[in-house]
């Protein structure tokens, strides 16, 4: 066996990934930072590819076996070197999305299952004590209170919309927790945004604002190589969301209430809201949603803010977000974040 660590991929190692991936039945997924890749050293056979897989960022996703190679011990020499490879880059804790149905050979590599969504996707990770130590840490900020409350953003960036939707929580609960999205996949990073949010309500009371670490996971992250069908996927990361936060970060900070905005015209974040609250309400959480806040007849949002933004645009968003959020819009602080709405605005132009 001939065994390729790929950091860059061309079209060439794409091919020989995909070309195990859809054997299983399996995708591709665009954010793939680095893949390894088992070739068979058979010159009769070409030294065709036979195994692989592949992580992006801390999640290890898109392995695959060859039919004709499969219990030979190639998974797991394929994660093995994943592991290792991500340990050279000082990973702490390594995640992977599956199907309930290969939890055991994960189990047999040191991995431990966190959460699983119905009979779709299973949520591993490899710290035996990594979400029970990040627990830990949200009890700490747990305070006394009859009605706790929590709202989950990304605020990409912090929009007097988000406000809105704080301000309106704020006032039905008697402390409210902000968790913010960490995942740096976003065009401002996740220190730029938890600065924006926490300068943007310090004025409210009763607010405290806490990054979601690993465990509140974002839509565009979320892999959907084993789930061809979209609407499968857009359940399954809401069931996973959900089941996550109740039997884990409510508990830890007390909560009783999870807020959330509308979107009356986006059937993706109403069946997102409806699965929140069926799986919340088995854990009985409530679930309240909060009417958006409007700006001359539509609802405000952070896509609008970054394009308007990366336009140069800045006097048509005063009526769209903060002072603090403004301020920092204006500065040479926010132009890795001009250039990187610019980039994605680029490719979005070519693509069409």
């Amino acid at each position: 066996m001939i065994e390729r660590w790929v950091s860059n991929h061309t079209e060439e190692t794409i091919r020989d990934c995909t070309s195990v991936l859809e054997l299983q039945g399996l995708l591709w997924e665009s954010d793939i930072e680095y893949s390894v890749i088992i070739y068979d050293d058979d010159e009769r056979q070409h030294s065709r590819p036979v195994a692989t897989g592949s992580f992006s960022s801390n999640v290890i996703k898109c392995l695959a076996v060859h039919p004709s190679h499969e219990g030979t011990g190639l998974a797991q020499r394929v994660v093995t070197l994943l592991i290792e490879e991500l340990s050279e880059k000082q990973v702490d804790n390594i995640f992977v999305f599956t199907k309930p149905s290969n939890i055991p050979a994960f189990q047999l590599l040191g991995f431990h299952e966190i959460v699983t969504a119905d009979t779709h996707v299973t949520l591993m990770e490899q710290d035996p004590c990594g979400i029970s130590r990040f627990c830990d840490q949200l009890h700490a900020h747990r305070v006394s209170g009859e009605h706790i409350g929590a709202l989950v953003m990304n605020c990409n960036p912090f929009t007097l919309g988000h406000r809105y939707l704080i301000e309106q929580a704020s006032r039905e609960c008697s402390h409210l927790f902000i968790l913010v999205v960490s995942e740096d996949r976003s065009e401002f990073s996740t220190d730029e945004r938890l600065a924006l949010i926490r300068a943007g309500v310090s004025d409210i009371e009763s607010v405290t604002v806490l990054t979601g670490g690993d465990y509140v996971i974002s839509r565009a992250t979320f892999p959907t190589y084993f789930l061809k069908d979209d609407k499968l996927v857009r359940t399954s990361y809401a069931r996973i969301d959900a089941r996550l936060f109740a039997r884990y970060l409510a508990p830890a900070l007390g909560v009783t209430t999870r807020f959330v905005g509308d979107e009356p015209f986006c059937p993706v974040t109403r069946d997102y809201n409806r699965q929140l609250q069926e799986v919340l309400g088995e854990s009985g959480i409530e679930v309240k949603v909060i009417r958006r806040l409007e700006h001359d007849g539509q609802a405000i949002s952070a896509s609008k803010v970054r394009s308007l933004f990366a336009q140069g645009r800045l006097g048509e968003i005063t009526g769209l977000v903060p002072e603090s959020t403004y301020q920092f819009l204006s500065s040479p602080a926010a132009d890795r974040a001009k250039h990187k709405i610019l980039a994605k605005m680029t490719v979005k132009e070519q693509s069409v």
